[in-house]
């Protein structure tokens, strides 16, 4: 379930302590101080199976986890903020990590902590009760208020991941979404245990990660109809056996996620208005498939009906 909530309906003088009402409902017991003179906020809210993940939009303020907010609540839960937009400040034991577009960094609600915004800015906050974190990453405590670089390795990998996530949760079935949400947390364990800083992360969690990157370099790929089990696995280092038994973990095999994500990509095409100029077959063998009787079985076993009949029905409700 989706949730918007907005300073927009509110008196100008009432903005402030209606955003900390907002953000105390969905992180937890906070104080908002030194709010700008122009106050907005707004928080887009989703429950995402055992976890919350939340696009806030604000501007000028801090956000403090006090020790009498933490001892009046039972607030047990790791929050990761992803910094999109504008700069932001966490501070805690002591550390201060600076974020700018792309960054991401952890805290821990049960100490005190800080979040400080000069201006405006976009996040996208993800919210994790304790133990997911806790079993998948050891020494917690030291991987506080350190900013992790999203734009390149495994904090992208992360980065990326949370930011499909957050746009394509509304089409998710109620078992994808609970597998995703364990996937989340297993790559940002992954993601914290790379860090500069070196912690031990479980083997379960860089199987995760290692099975998103190669995820990642498929689609990546998808329009190179040469692209195969044995080239994925020499592109990563590792044998086709060992890829086989990644893609066996996630419940499908190689070749049925690459043929799953051309097929997404062609029904995505046939009903693009700017491509209804390219023939089914120029679509087709673009997107990697080099046999067209293959394709047209694929297609209808995938979407229950035929590429032609699909893009006829689609153009004539258009």
């Amino acid at each position: 379930m989706s949730t918007l909530l907005s300073t927009s309906h509110v008196a100008a003088g009432e903005r402030a302590a209606y955003w900390i009402d907002m953000i105390c409902d969905v992180f937890v017991q906070l104080d908002c101080t030194r709010t700008a003179e122009s106050f907005h906020g707004e928080i887009a809210d989703r429950t995402l199976g055992p976890l919350r993940v939340s696009r806030v939009d604000s501007n000028k303020q801090l956000v403090l986890r006090s020790p009498r907010q933490i001892a009046k609540s039972c607030d047990d839960y790791f929050l990761v903020s992803l910094q999109l937009a504008g700069h932001g400040r966490v501070l805690q034991d002591g550390r201060a990590a600076l974020l700018g577009p792309g960054d991401f960094a952890l805290y821990d609600s049960t100490r005190r902590y800080s979040l400080a915004f000069d201006d405006e800015f976009t996040q996208i906050v993800l919210k994790t009760p304790r133990a997911l974190l806790t079993d998948r990453l050891a020494s917690t405590e030291t991987c506080t208020a350190l900013a992790i670089n999203g734009r390149t390795g495994m904090g992208r990998v992360a980065a990326e991941l949370l930011r499909s996530v957050t746009r394509e949760a509304p089409t998710l079935l109620p078992h994808e979404i609970e597998r995703m949400a364990h996937t989340l947390i297993d790559v940002f364990a992954a993601a914290f245990g790379h860090s500069p800083i070196q912690r031990p992360v479980s083997s379960g969690s860089h199987r995760a990660a290692q099975l998103l990157r190669i995820k990642m370099y498929i689609e990546d790929h998808l329009r190179d109809p040469e692209l195969s089990p044995d080239q994925i696995a020499r592109a990563h280092g590792i044998s086709t056996r060992y890829l086989s038994k990644l893609f066996e973990t996630a419940g499908t095999s190689v070749a049925r996620f690459v043929w799953e994500q051309r097929l997404a990509r062609i029904h995505g095409d046939l009903g693009e208005s700017a491509l209804a100029g390219r023939s089914i077959s120029e679509i087709a063998f673009g997107w990697g498939f080099n046999d067209m009787s293959h394709f047209s079985r694929a297609f209808r076993a995938r979407f229950g009906d035929c590429p032609r009949s699909f893009r006829a029905r689609l153009n004539a409700s258009n």
